[in-house]
């Protein structure tokens, strides 16, 4: 046990401290009492005391007692070590001590034994604060004020209150009293304001509030903590500590429409043109996210021909970009991390050079890099998708007419053959070179929550402008990269936020589409990230869950509007996206 300790006091040093009032109830059944609590962040921990021949054990039945299960043992001694050592140089900790034995005699013993420990009772260290709160058996309230300062009380009731609040640390209640409520689904409205007007009625006495018998789930965090229950109570400590820690980053605001208005401008020629645009890492949640978060709808909620895409790669039940873009790129499935590429290493045809064969234009516009992997599979190949350098060669001898993307730092120096670098996204639009590109950043490019601004909008406008210039069929990739990268950093804001932009770019290609009749549109996802959820939210803001930090094999959306989109309803591969472009390229030449 002392081991065990001492090796918890190594680990917790920097796991104490946050914004949420968490209370570890009956801590002591905890496999280890205390310090578990205490490492996961708990403001409060609860202790059930029994005086036993002049001893106070920790337990909750007389039948419970181990002799080792001391107070001072399992609290006096920890709080201790915390309050000494330099390791912990902040916490403001309640001991919430529930009686079970006689108020006057039990609470004598312990005054006895907190003042063997006056570092604890002496409140000199302003940064480190312990208190100590009585609960269960108390004495009559008009004595509270002749124990000394460092003994405070639990208020058990609303009915009454006594003449000396400042002795009243906080107010417990039994949940039961107000609601039935199992912490499934969501609490009836006559319940809920039951516990609003009691919440109301203790904060107004200027005291905190404490619910126990409380539901122990997500759903039950997250509805006390919107009701403003100062201590949340909880048997595990590390799940609703972690839980509601990232909760306020995790509530995307449901916000207008952006005033930002995009309007492609009239048809200046009619072609044939096969549009694929992927969000990278978008899984129906992360649609929804989009969705939900927007008080008026997407321009995605317009289409009508919806289907569900299977990801798996070759090697692996979950694909990464490199695989998933391969097998959209090529109509092939192959290993994790290979660029155009099938299973075996052998190169692959991809759908710009069936393009191109057919005589159409090709370009990429993306959030990402160039060399990212999902662009990459439309034009490289190669074994390993940090391969820069061989694919950054490719790129070179690509015959693509267009690419808009970030990733400019490794081509610095470059030499480009037959293409025209410009240095501004508006310069495409008055170049008469027959090939372009434009670095938009070094590196990447930021999240739109970081100021991207409609770098995408404007890129996908200025593309489909070019092309549609050339007076040919053409083929173009649109990738928003940073959906997935909200997925991996579990940014739920940002996610939204992203979806939003994406569908922004959306609606100007449906616009092309609409005045372009001979055009077909494919919208869909390499693979989804985050493994995310949407359990909650309310008029002005929802909750989104992330389940993990990487990619899933939930299936993912495709949405397709335009020439031939009713062709696209069901379930498939993600290898029959790669089959349609064709189909609709050889129809289209």
């Amino acid at each position: 046990m002392n081991k065990l300790l001492v090796f918890l006091f190594l680990i917790t040093g920097l796991s104490y401290g946050q914004n949420f009032q968490v209370h570890s109830h009956n801590d002591y059944a905890q496999d280890v009492p205390f310090w578990k609590a205490f490492s996961a962040g708990c403001a409060s921990i609860e202790s059930d005391l029994i005086l036993q021949n002049g001893k106070l054990m920790v337990a909750h039945n007389v039948p419970d007692i181990k002799a080792v299960n001391t107070f001072e043992n399992l609290y006096l001694k920890p709080l201790q070590v915390i309050m000494n050592s330099e390791q912990y140089e902040a916490f403001d900790l309640q001991i919430l001590i529930d009686f079970k034995t006689a108020a006057e005699p039990t609470l004598k013993v312990l005054m006895a034994q907190l003042e063997k420990y006056p570092e604890l009772i002496n409140g000199k260290n302003a940064a480190k604060k312990v208190s100590f709160v009585i609960s269960g058996k108390r004495p009559e309230a008009e004595q509270y004020e002749n124990y000394p300062s460092y003994i405070n009380f639990d208020h058990q009731t609303v009915d009454t209150w006594p003449t000396n609040m400042d002795k009243v640390a906080l107010v417990s209640l039994p949940f039961y009293k107000y609601t039935p409520w199992n912490g499934k689904g969501r609490l009836t409205s006559g319940d809920e304001a039951k516990l609003k007007t009691v919440i109301d009625q203790i904060h107004a006495k200027g005291k905190k509030v404490r619910f126990w018998a409380t539901p122990d789930s997500k759903t039950a965090w997250y509805t006390l903590s919107k009701l403003g229950i100062d201590f949340i109570n909880t048997d595990e400590p590390f799940a609703c500590n972690a839980y509601l820690a990232t909760l306020s980053e995790r509530l995307v605001p449901r916000v207008e429409k952006d005033e930002a208005t995009f309007k492609m401008p009239a048809a200046k020629f009619q072609q044939a043109a096969v549009i694929l645009m992927v969000g990278d890492g978008t899984g129906l949640a992360q649609i929804s996210a989009g969705i939900l978060s927007q008080k008026t709808p997407l321009n995605l909620a317009r289409i009508k021909s919806i289907g569900l895409i299977k990801t798996e790669a070759a090697d692996d039940f979950t694909t990464d970009s490199a695989a998933g873009g391969t097998a959209l790129a090529t109509g092939k499935k192959t290993n994790n991390r290979y660029i155009g590429l099938d299973a075996e290493g052998k190169e692959l045809l991809t759908i710009f050079d069936a393009a191109e064969a057919a005589n159409y234009s090709t370009g990429i516009v993306t959030t990402d890099g160039i060399a990212g992997a999902t662009p990459s599979a439309f034009y490289a190949h190669a074994a390993d998708r940090d391969s820069s350098k061989k694919i950054g060669d490719y790129l070179l001898k690509s015959q693509m007419d267009i690419f808009i993307a970030g990733g400019g730092k490794a081509f610095k120096n470059t030499k480009w053959e037959n293409r025209k670098i410009v240095s501004s996204i508006s310069e495409i639009g008055t170049t008469s070179d027959a090939k372009v590109g434009f670095f938009a950043a070094d590196g990447g490019l930021p999240y739109i929550t970081e100021g991207r601004g409609n770098y995408l909008p404007k890129a996908t406008m200025e593309a489909l402008n070019f092309l549609e210039k050339k007076n040919k069929p053409f083929t173009l990739l649109i990738e928003n990269g940073h959906i997935d990268g909200s997925g991996h950093a579990n940014k739920a804001k940002a996610l939204a936020a992203e979806v939003r932009d994406f569908d922004k770019a959306i609606g100007l290609v449906m616009q092309y589409v609409d005045s372009h009749p001979e055009t077909l549109l494919i919208i869909t996802a390499d693979h989804e990230t985050g493994g995310v959820t949407l359990p909650h939210g309310t008029k002005d803001e929802m909750e989104v869950q992330f389940h993990s930090d990487d990619h899933t094999g939930i299936l993912v959306p495709l949405f397709a509007y335009g020439k031939g989109a009713e062709k696209l309803q069901g379930i498939y591969d993600n290898t029959e996206v790669y089959q349609r472009m064709v189909e609709f390229i050889n129809a289209h030449k």
